[in-house]
């Protein structure tokens, strides 16, 4: 039997297996040599790969190839940005980049079904259990179906009504492309949301990489979309089709070559849709979902607060710093999510043995990484920031060792979230994560309220690290090999 890739995963390869797909090259016939030379080449790729091995080597070419897709990202917003700002005008590139934000709003809107899938496709994959694994894509998939569906449906309502009574769109501007913008998004919305489901699919399968991949090239035909929707002056309408049109068909295509060509076993049906699948994943997703909300209120959350107590004006050197530091992050950013994705799959084997020493691993490498780039912004960050923007904004020394506190504390805690959110230990993450994070929003306001704006980033700092990283890093270290017989969610 010529075992379908997905079956290398089962780490099972030996010698003997690769003499016996040798053999069958020598001596097969033309039907069956295509055949045979599929098994070959299946099995050269992965025997040398044990104990966890190939795991390992999945996870630094899927952060190689994040950080490839990340750089791209930066030069396709460096370049088009100020593009569509001279050619919408100020006033009209806010108004286009409110509507557009709330794309967004898709990382949120599946209500943490998407990472639910990931931890329990996982398991399925584990055990070579395809009934099971088509169960979880499918229901998942009607269930995001039926997400994206209602609020376009009401759209449609409220569209229709506001035609029927003469509604005029006032407070989206008077400009009729507007209103064809906020339609072409609503349409990308519902087509992308339940086909994103194909990335964490991806991910279950330990190919991050073609997640960043497939992303990379979303990328770029979004950019080059941009530049054709410019030349030929086609509004914000015209931006928006170009935009999120082009980034939903290269996700639309994502998707026909996963369940189409690579897995057409997986293929979601939704006649295989399961009323206790679906539980499983709605309560593993409630978890996901708070987590979310927790870190939208840990990113976002700064710059009001300091606008509220110490004016607007105050923002714009604690935002600049923070834009570094979040540069700074990029690379462990780059491997929370391969990580994650690679803790799941070892849990899911119980290879605990791997986890403990990857873990270790991540933990030095990228704590070095965070301490050095922590050092770097507090020492030259001033320097660089003064050169950036010609001296228009001067940080103050007390906010750049915050920043770089931050960096460094940061760069802990991804690895250790990574872990955090496998299967049987969600709970904790989500209890440590809202002691912390509602722990570090009050510490913000106390200071903010006593006058000293550089508080916020030390209170983010200080209590992500006494109150996450120190308990929950050594309650995962503690469990070792045992973290397996955790509780499920």
């Amino acid at each position: 039997m010529i075992p379908e890739a997905d079956d290398l995963f089962s780490d099972q390869m030996n010698a003997t297996d690769m003499t016996a797909a040798v053999r069958p090259l020598a001596h097969a016939s033309a039907p069956n040599l295509i055949s045979a030379n599929r098994r070959f080449l299946g099995l050269l790729r992965s025997w040398p790969l044990r104990g966890g091995h190939w795991r390992t080597r999945r996870v630094f070419l899927s952060v190689s190839t994040t950080l490839l897709a990340r750089v791209v990202t930066l030069l396709t917003a460096t370049i088009s940005v100020p593009l569509t700002l001279s050619y919408l005008g100020k006033e009209g590139f806010g108004l286009w980049m409110t509507i557009t934000s709330a794309f967004a709003f898709l990382n949120f809107a599946d209500f943490g079904l998407g990472s639910g899938v990931l931890n329990t496709l996982t398991g399925a994959i584990a055990k070579q259990d395809r009934c099971s694994a088509r169960q979880i894509v499918s229901t998942a998939t009607s269930l995001l179906t039926l997400i994206a569906t209602i609020p376009f449906l009401l759209l449609a309502a409220w569209l229709y009504a506001s035609n029927v009574a003469h509604v005029r769109w006032a407070v989206l501007g008077r400009e009729p492309g507007i209103q064809v913008a906020v339609q072409i998004l609503a349409a990308c919305f519902v087509v992308s949301l339940p086909i994103a489901l194909v990335k964490r699919v991806q991910l279950a399968f330990q190919e991050a990489h073609r997640v960043s991949l497939w992303d990379t090239a979303a990328g770029v035909t979004g950019f080059i979309a941009l530049i054709l929707a410019v030349r030929l002056r086609s509004g914000v309408a015209g931006l928006t089709l170009a935009v999120f049109g082009s980034s939903t068909v290269v996700l639309l295509l994502n998707y026909c070559v996963q369940f189409f060509w690579l897995r057409p076993w997986l293929r979601p049906s939704f006649a295989l849709c399961q009323w206790k699948t679906a539980t499983q994943l709605l309560k593993t997703g409630s978890f996901f979902c708070c987590l979310q909300l927790l870190a939208f209120l840990h990113t976002s959350a700064d710059n009001l607060l300091i606008a509220r107590y110490q004016g607007v004006g105050a923002v714009a050197a604690y935002a600049v710093v923070q834009k570094v530091a979040l540069l700074l992050l990029i690379v462990p950013q780059a491997a929370a999510v391969p990580l994650w994705a690679a803790f799941a799959d070892a849990v899911a084997r119980s290879d605990g043995e791997w986890v403990t020493r990857v873990l270790k691993q991540s933990l030095v490498l990228l704590g070095m990484y965070g301490l050095l780039s922590g050092v770097m912004l507090s020492a030259t960050g001033k320097i660089i920031i003064r050169w950036w923007l010609n001296g228009r904004v001067d940080p103050g020394a007390y906010l750049l060792v915050g920043f770089g506190l931050y960096v460094f504390v940061s760069a802990l805690a991804l690895p250790i979230s990574s872990l955090a959110c496998t299967s049987g230990l969600l709970r904790w993450n989500l209890f440590y994560s809202a002691l912390a994070i509602l722990s570090a929003l009050a510490a913000k306001i106390w200071a903010l309220k006593n006058g000293f704006i550089p508080g916020a980033i030390w209170g983010m700092a200080l209590c992500l690290f006494l109150l996450y990283v120190l308990p929950l890093g050594a309650l995962l270290l503690r469990h070792g090999k045992a973290r397996n017989d955790c509780p499920s969610t």
